[in-house]
């Protein structure tokens, strides 16, 4: 078999044995793969019902038609410059993201490069945007929280030493949860209940 076919087959096998009832840890170490593999091609079958690679698509540009022109131009104006010159020139790493009109509630957690002065100073600079007050121990008040947890809960550093395999796991992480958005739902949606927890321990852990 081919290096695809090979593949193919050791997808199959992770699906046989998932239908058997094994769990993704016991299917993990039987084929000498990590739990998030396992957990990518259940979830894979589950959606697709198939087991092929997705198909690639090219990447998203990252620079417009007028910008390539703009590139272009100033290189015909300066063939000696560099990519650093024109970048800084056309201000090509600037990025916009618009908010919505009104006021902008904005929350972040108290680690320290969101508390440091730069940032600090940015948000005193603008006036549509409140910045929530955080408590130096609420992360059981934070759904983003949950979502780490679960990231770290299914990292296996014996199969994951290398940087490789670690950003592998992570993305793989984050599609999991790109296709499953009523789990994003279910977190958010228990905000309310945290914050009632936490009046009912007068500040306390919740457990959350």
């Amino acid at each position: 078999m081919n290096r695809q076919q090979t593949a193919i087959a050791k997808r199959a096998q992770i699906i046989a044995l998932h239908d058997e009832g094994l769990s993704s840890r016991v299917i993990a170490q039987r084929l000498a793969v990590s739990r998030t593999t396992v957990q990518k091609w259940i979830h894979r079958h589950e959606e697709t019902g198939n087991l092929l690679d997705a198909e690639r698509r090219p990447p998203p540009r990252l620079t417009s038609r007028a910008q390539d022109e703009a590139i272009q131009q100033a290189v015909r104006d300066d063939p000696f410059t560099n990519a650093v010159s024109i970048r800084e020139r056309l201000r090509l790493n600037q990025r916009s993201h618009p908010l919505p009109p009104g006021p902008v509630i904005y929350v972040q957690d108290r680690c320290p490069i969101h508390t440091a002065h730069a940032v600090q100073e940015w948000f005193r600079g603008r006036e549509d945007v409140e910045l929530l007050d955080w408590q130096s121990k609420g992360a059981d008040l934070n759904p983003l929280e949950n979502v780490w947890a679960n990231m770290v809960n299914c990292w296996e550093p014996e199969m994951e030493r290398r940087p490789e395999a670690l950003m592998a796991h992570t993305q793989a992480q984050w599609e999991m949860f790109r296709n499953k958005p009523n789990e994003i739902r279910r977190i958010v949606a228990s905000v309310p209940d945290r914050l009632r927890a936490v009046i009912e321990k007068e500040g306390g852990w919740t457990g959350y």
